[in-house]
């Protein structure tokens, strides 16, 4: 996520300077489009790999249920914001429980594993929905830098052309 940042800002700065004079500062709208395309590889690299742990996570969170500290496990034993989802006590069929509230007492809750998924998955879903959705806008940011420089590109030939035919030109290129 940090890198992206990154890479993200940088891509901010450059398409910032380019923007600026366009018709001056074609390395810069080039560089722009390439660090783009780094920017939209990335989001969409990351957003998949989200979205492939969202695939297993079931497996993935029985094996963090174990390292988790004691206070995340009772944080979701304990939980009653999720709506649909009562008290739990350990991960599996009350494995691993945690003796706080209600499983100090009793043995008879299931485990945790559907609301840990739950919680889990809405999260992550606003996550690599949010970062596949940033890669839309990019690409609409991308096109839009392409046809810039395709004018900026017209502009510069028409000047050339018009240079042959013995015109000049002032508050140009």
């Amino acid at each position: 996520g940090t890198i992206i940042g990154g890479i993200v800002a940088a891509t901010a700065l450059i398409g910032y300077v380019g923007a600026i004079s366009p018709l001056k500062c074609k390395r810069f709208l080039v560089s722009f489009l390439v660090v783009m395309i780094a920017a939209m590889m990335a989001e969409l690299g990351l957003g998949g790999v989200i979205w492939f742990k969202t695939l297993r996570m079931r497996s993935l969170f029985k094996d963090k249920w174990l390292i988790w500290p004691d206070s995340l496990k009772i944080a979701f034993q304990d939980m009653s914001t999720l709506n649909g989802y009562g008290q739990c006590c350990g991960y599996l069929f009350s494995q691993n429980v945690v003796p706080s509230g209600l499983c100090a007492t009793s043995t008879v809750y299931e485990g945790c594993e559907e609301k840990v998924s739950v919680f889990a998955d809405g999260y992550l879903r606003k996550l690599f929905t949010s970062l596949f959705g940033f890669t839309v806008v990019n690409l609409v940011v991308f096109i839009s830098g392409l046809m810039l420089v395709q004018t900026r590109n017209d502009e510069e030939r028409y000047i050339r052309i018009g240079k042959k035919e013995g015109r000049t030109y002032s508050n140009v290129i």
